[in-house]
């Protein structure tokens, strides 16, 4: 608007502003406190955004959910970890200068880094690693080759063909021709345990597939809400008929155990325990995967002995207790490694030991995410929100029509909206 050049300002505002640590404003019921709604932190979009967000909230509020998918606003992407005054000190001098500049894609914050790590942090920034952060959490991207540029690489900032496109190319081909190992420790792991036959009797109304399946089995499932959209994607195992493991995406922590609270039985003898800190998690990628974990098992790890979507505690290298599952989550054949986080350095180096004569090599989660696409492997938080659908997404196989959840309620009581 050229009239906008001559124009005279008529009032300048000075007040004092909030700002969050990735720039998004926050919305959305507490996880702590049932019934407390918060919007806050506009970032100095406070006027543009107010009316929208005003508006959403309105509707979570009185009908339980937003009419449009908000989950990059919703307060519960954030946990006690991101509370620290530190970090928002400096997280938020950070972000100020942001407000205004041309952010390409896969760009990181700078600030408030190095929060949540793996055991194997050092050992993989040792080799090359190059680093992102997923609520709080460093996650390994790339591995450098010794012999590429370190420093191009990390200033490499393009809407086109990045340089480290080459890199992550061999990684996947790795993937699918020899066997990789890609950490994985970021995810959330919870585990959900009972004296009787309660936790059974929960999941199998909170989630949309069959969970009574024999112990050692494995089940991808979603956590649905009364719409029939998505509440979390996740996989769980069944350790024992009272217990389960259930691996949700990382950024899910806060916001899956709050849904799982909401919905258990206040008086029941349940125990749901956030186990994520306990477990470093290594996922073994390749058809090679089987010829290393059999070397250090000491035990047959084909399909007939260990098939698909299985989980069996295993003897791996000199450690004992390590969770072994038959899956990648990436359609590649393989195996889901979680170990106990005193043993973490020991498998890991035994792992790369025995596999150099393999061709093993670290890769990223680049690598993992090219992966899923090819496979067509949906997002939570991109392809899948609350508002999807399994049907929508293509996941029917997923939903066990026959069991009684919180979506068949729902649909029976005539409240979805």
């Amino acid at each position: 608007m050229p009239e906008l050049e001559t124009l005279e300002i008529m009032k300048l505002v000075n007040c004092p502003e909030t700002f969050t640590p990735d720039m998004r404003c926050i919305m959305g019921e507490s996880p702590l406190v049932q019934g407390y709604f918060v919007l806050a932190g506009m970032n100095s979009a406070g006027l543009s955004f107010g009316g929208g967000a005003g508006k959403y909230l309105a509707e979570w509020m009185v009908h339980g959910y937003p009419s449009e998918n908000v989950w990059e606003l919703d307060l519960k992407r954030f946990g006690a970890l991101q509370s620290s005054r530190t970090f928002l000190r400096h997280r938020v001098m950070e972000v100020m200068p942001l407000l205004y500049d041309l952010k390409v894609p896969r760009w990181d914050f700078q600030t408030g880094r190095q929060l949540r790590t793996s055991p194997l942090y050092d050992r993989l920034d040792a080799q090359g690693a190059r680093w992102m952060e997923k609520h709080g959490f460093e996650r390994p991207k790339y591995f450098v080759p010794p012999d590429k540029d370190l420093l191009a690489l990390e200033q490499s900032k393009t809407f086109y063909k990045p340089d480290w496109f080459d890199i992550v190319e061999s990684e996947v081909k790795c993937c699918k021709e020899a066997v990789c190992v890609i950490d994985m420790s970021s995810f959330t792991k919870f585990e959900i345990t009972s004296t009787g036959d309660q936790a059974l009797e929960i999941l199998q109304y909170l989630f949309s597939n069959d969970l009574d399946v024999p112990v050692g089995h494995i089940v991808h499932t979603g956590m649905l809400n009364e719409g029939g959209g998505y509440e979390n994607d996740c996989s769980i195992a069944r350790l024992n008929k009272r217990s389960f493991f259930m691996i949700s995406p990382t950024d899910q922590q806060v916001h899956c155990w709050a849904w799982l609270k909401k919905h258990m039985p206040k008086d029941s003898n349940l125990l749901l325990e956030d186990v994520t800190w306990k477990y470093t998690a290594l996922n073994l990628i390749g058809p090679r995967a089987v010829d290393v974990l059999s070397e250090l098992s000491y035990a047959p790890m084909t399909s007939d002995h260990f098939p698909s979507l299985f989980c069996k505690e295993m003897s791996v290298g000199y450690a004992n207790g390590i969770r072994v599952m038959s899956m990648t989550h990436t359609g590649e054949p393989g195996f889901m490694l979680y170990i106990p986080i005193e043993y973490a350095l020991h498998v890991y180096n035994e792992v790369m030991s025995v596999g150099q004569k393999y061709g093993i090599r670290n890769a990223g989660y680049y690598a993992l995410r090219s992966l899923r696409i090819e496979k067509f492997f949906a997002f939570w938080g991109q392809d899948l929100n609350t508002l999807t659908t399994p049907l929508e997404c293509g996941r029917e196989s997923r939903v066990k029509l026959e069991k009684v959840c919180v979506r068949h309620s729902a649909s029976q009581a005539g409240s979805l909206h």
